[in-house]
C-alpha cells in the first residue's frame, strides 16, 4: 500500500519497438504525453527489492486518462538456494 517514488517505467511501442522512459512523481504517478494513439503497447515497472511487473497489449485512445493501477510484489530472496563449498 505505500507509493514508490521514482521507479523506473518503460512503455514500448511494439509496432516500432520505440521505447518511452518514464518514472513515477512523489505521487508514485506516471503521464505519458505525446505517445502514439493505438498500440499495442507493453509495460514493464522496475524497481530494486520488487519483482519486475510487465503487462501486455495495452492500448491507448487520444485524449483519454487511463488509470493503470499497477500492485508491485517485494522480491523476497528466501527460496534461493545457497551455494555451499
Amino acid at each position: 500500500g505505500e507509493v514508490i517514488i521514482d521507479a523506473q517505467i518503460k512503455l514500448t511501442y511494439t509496432p516500432s519497438a520505440f521505447k518511452y522512459k518514464l518514472s513515477t512523481d512523489n505521487k508514485g504517478q506516471f503521464k505519458a504525453s505525446n505517445i502514439e494513439v493505438g498500440g499495442p503497447y507493453v509495460l514493464r515497472v522496475e524497481v530494486p527489492g520488487y519483482r519486475v511487473y510487465e503487462r501486455r497489449q495495452l492500448f491507448f485512445d487520444l485524449g483519454t486518462n487511463d488509470d493503470i493501477n499497477i500492485v508491485l510484489e517485494e522480491y523476497k530472496e528466501d527460496n534461493v538456494p545457497t551455494l555451499i563449498k
